[in-house]
């Protein structure tokens, strides 16, 4: 078929004049302009062989083109020839089926169509064909094609153009036009239509009939020779739109409008500058407001689970004056405000089931609406909030979390609260809670309250807040002693400890140093006024939990003079190892006999003091040594050298006079111990003297000195022997001492004058540990063995360690001023001393 249509086309071009100019078109799914116009006819039978076959058909299109392309033809004769094997597939046209009819009846040229088989839309090429003063043919098989094509081409030839000058309105009225030709071979007519022309645009409506109660649609219908560019619209003056391109539709809202007359004027200007202008009359019906009414939610077709929002307009001639609203026939309450009202329906507070809305309103027209609007209600759990307790936050001290009932559908609600799982509290019918968190009674970190409220109608909801628990120091209660406490005895501190872990250790610090750490219940700690020095002290307690925290209580504390004081006197002698007996001889002549039996026995009168009185010396000795050498001594050693030189009393109290003895004693060692202090002082300010009459002159003294120390000691070990015995052992271990000490203080002396003394003197500094001394009772009265006792840590005025001593010749007669100035001296130190003694006993 295609081919005999090619064929006939091809007929076609062969047949029509040579200054006949023919443009083609192909068209299937898509119209395209193969040829524009021309009179070449070899141009227009290639481009009729170019053409294909296949796609769907853009009829309307296709028709649509053609006739704007014949209109646009260069002679006054045009005409369009359609061939077309099917239908309009929906769609593919832009163009409306009755566009290029219009098209046609207003450009003029006749529209000849050509329907080829039976799938031809035979009705729209009819109606085109008929309507454009043109002729359909229809072709079932392409074997007539060729014939149709050659008649086409002899009417084409034939054709005629008539000019009608009529008087006649230019509105586009059709009429019909009867048309007879005689020629000599006779007469024939034919009838057709005439369409009167339009060079100005006509604007025509469909007026509504009656008064308008609802919107309404008025259609401005618009006819022009020349294409229509724009068109607008108002009612009463006032815009109702603008259009660029057909249909004009017009809505008239009677709502938007006052009751009465209005009009409405539409206008039309086509492509030549030609404006056209129609107007029509239409009433408008006075209206009641109409109500419209909308949900956030679907309603009435599901349930109000959650707060319901109605947004209540209305449309009305005139504004709205007025209007209220109620819940199942409740009194109605006024809207304040204007349009649109909002109303917020609270399904918390309402009861389970159906519910009706009801509004009215009113304009100032006076005329009235109501409007519905029902609903059910869900059955809902209560609503609750937690204040003061947020997720996230850490509690470190006793917090009270408020529970309150936001909203229930039956006022109240049961509440029950759990802390981490246990139950914290229950209330019954209320509508707020009290829950207190005390981070004392629950574990450090992760923790959760958890809140559920039930109300009358078993509806439950559950609130849950996630918060920290600080890890908490201990709790802890000193008891025992106060702030500020000067203790005179040892005194038991009590530590109570507990809070939110247990207690792992208590740790008892005095002056910044560990005294004792203990991890078991009970905890308590003695404090020893003993081990303490006279002056203040900050006791801390440190105690730890499993938490890792601790907690501090510093308690500052005193301690007063007295128990140290009544701690040297009461202090018990130990046995210091004395020198015993040495193979050198005793000294035949010794210038200072008479003072030394003086001495002996004014050792033995001393021995009758009390001991109470040898305990006060001993604490004087240890500080008139102090103050005499400025240097700080060492008072753990002053007491030690006590205790060894106080020893052999306590352990000789074998009867009530032994112990008397024994405690006169110690009054006696006690005052030797001033005398070889003094004596040593003297050496050290004499020491300075190199003569060797200086050093046998020194000897003498330290000789006489000792010589009372030692016969003190001897009477205390042997407290039961007679005071005469006693007085000889000290006289035998005098030279000893003597010499050693001359040897630690003064230069060695010349040969000459005496046998060279020898002695060893070791000095150092103080130390934290203090030289033990043991000392044993002789077993023989008189005569001791000599033991050299090493002192680990020396005291800061010298410990001296006893040597053999040789026998020391009398002074000579060319030292005596010397021994002059050297008594001199010690009368001096003497009696400044005991004015610091009488000083001190003042004191205490």
């Amino acid at each position: 078929p295609f081919l005999r249509a090619q064929e006939a086309a091809r007929t076609f071009i062969n047949s029509i004049g040579p200054n006949d100019p023919v443009a083609i078109y192909d068209f299937d799914s898509n119209v395209v302009l193969v040829q524009d116009y021309t009179t070449d006819k070899t141009a227009l039978l290639n481009a009729i062989d170019s053409l294909t076959l296949g796609g769907k058909t853009a009829l309307y299109q296709a028709a649509l083109e053609g006739v704007l392309k014949a209109a646009e033809a260069p002679l006054p004769r045009r005409a369009v020839v359609l061939l077309s094997d099917g239908a309009e597939y929906g769609g593919l046209s832009q163009a409306a089926r009755r566009d290029a009819l219009e098209e046609a009846r207003q450009s003029g040229p006749p529209v000849y169509t050509i329907g080829l088989g039976y799938g031809a839309d035979r009705t729209y090429l009819t109606e085109l064909a008929d309507n454009t003063n043109a002729h359909f043919y229809e072709s079932p098989t392409p074997d007539e094609l060729v014939t149709i094509y050659q008649d086409l081409a002899s009417t084409l030839r034939s054709q005629y153009v008539l000019t009608l000058n009529a008087d006649l309105p230019l509105d586009g009225t059709e009429y019909t036009l009867g048309l007879q030709v005689t020629t000599p071979e006779g007469t024939a007519s034919t009838t057709s239509t005439l369409r009167a022309p339009i060079p100005v645009p006509i604007v025509r409506f469909e007026a509504p009939s009656g008064p308008i109660s609802e919107v309404t649609t008025i259609t401005a219908n618009i006819a022009a020779d020349d294409n229509i560019v724009s068109a607008e619209a108002d009612i009463d003056g006032i815009s109702a739109g603008t259009f660029a391109e057909p249909p004009y539709d017009v809505p008239i809202d009677p709502f938007a409008l006052s009751p009465g007359t209005h009009t409405l004027t539409f206008s039309a200007t086509d492509d030549t500058g030609d404006t056209g202008t129609g107007s029509v009359d239409f009433e408008v019906a006075a209206l009641p407001p109409v109500i419209s009414m909308e949900t956030n939610i679907g309603v009435p077709a599901a349930e109000v689970a959650e707060p319901l929002v109605v947004t209540i307009d209305a449309v009305s001639q005139t504004p709205i004056s007025g209007g209220t609203h109620s819940l199942d026939g409740d009194t109605p309450q006024d809207f304040t405000g204007g349009l649109p009202f909002i109303l917020n329906i609270d399904p918390q507070v309402m009861a389970p089931g159906e519910h009706t809305l009801t509004v009215t309103l009113t304009n100032q027209g006076g005329a009235s609406a109501s409007a519905d609007l029902t609903f059910t209600v869900a059955a809902l759990p209560p609503v609750i909030a937690i204040n003061n307790l947020v997720d996230g936050q850490t509690v470190d001290a006793a917090t009270t979390a408020t529970v309150l009932v936001v909203a229930s559908q039956s006022q109240t609600a049961d509440i029950t609260a759990t802390l981490n799982g246990e139950v914290a509290g229950v209330f019954e019918d209320a509508l707020t809670a009290d829950i207190t968190i005390d981070p004392a009674q629950l574990p450090p970190g992760d923790a959760e309250l958890a809140v559920i409220a039930t109300d009358a109608n078993g509806q439950a909801s559950t609130q849950t807040v996630s918060f920290q628990v600080a890890a908490l120091p201990p709790e802890v209660t000193v008891s025992g002693i106060q702030l500020g406490e000067t203790l005179d005895e040892n005194r038991t501190v009590t530590v109570d400890a507990g809070g939110q872990t247990p207690i792992t250790s208590v740790t008892f610090n005095i002056d910044g140093q560990e005294a004792e750490t203990q991890t078991e219940a009970l905890f308590s700690y003695e404090l020893d006024v003993l081990s303490l020095s006279p002056e203040t002290h900050i006791l801390s307690v440190v105690v730890e939990n499993d938490g890792g925290q601790s907690t501090t209580v510093d308690i500052p504390f005193a301690v007063s003079e007295g128990p140290s004081l009544t701690a040297t006197a009461m202090a018990q002698p130990t046995d210091t190892p004395t020198p015993g007996p040495t193979p050198t001889p005793q000294p035949s002549q010794t210038p200072n006999t008479a003072a030394t039996n003086t001495e002996a026995a004014a050792q033995t009168a001393i021995v009758r003091e009390t001991q109470a009185a040898a305990d006060a010396q001993a604490t004087n000795d240890a500080a008139v040594i102090q103050m005499m050498t400025q240097e700080p001594v060492d008072g753990t050693q002053a007491q030690a050298t006590l205790d060894v030189r106080n020893t052999a009393a306590a352990q000789e109290t074998a009867n009530a006079q032994a112990t008397s003895d024994a405690q006169a004693t110690a009054d006696a060692q006690a005052q030797a111990n001033e005398r070889a202090t003094s004596t040593a002082i003297a050496i050290l300010i004499t020491a300075t003297f190199e003569a060797q009459g200086t050093a046998n002159a020194q000897a003498a003294v330290e000789a006489q000195a000792t010589s009372d120390a030692r016969a003190t000691r001897n009477a205390a070990r042997t407290a039961t022997a007679e005071a005469e015995q006693a007085t000889a052992n000290a006289q035998a271990t005098t030279n000893a001492e003597a010499t050693a000490t001359a040897g630690a203080e003064v230069a060695q002396a010349p040969t000459e004058a005496t046998e060279e003394a020898t002695a060893e003197v070791t000095t150092g500094a103080p130390t934290e540990e203090a030289t033990e001394a043991v000392q044993a009772p002789s077993a023989t009265p008189g005569r001791e063995s000599v033991t050299r006792t090493p002192a680990a840590t020396p005291p800061s005025v010298g410990t001296m360690t006893t040597e053999t001593v040789q026998e020391q010749p009398p002074a000579s007669s060319d030292t005596t001023p010397i021994l002059v100035i050297i008594v001199a001296v010690i009368v001096i130190l003497l009696v400044v001393y005991f004015v610091l003694r009488s000083g001190r006993r003042s004191r205490t």
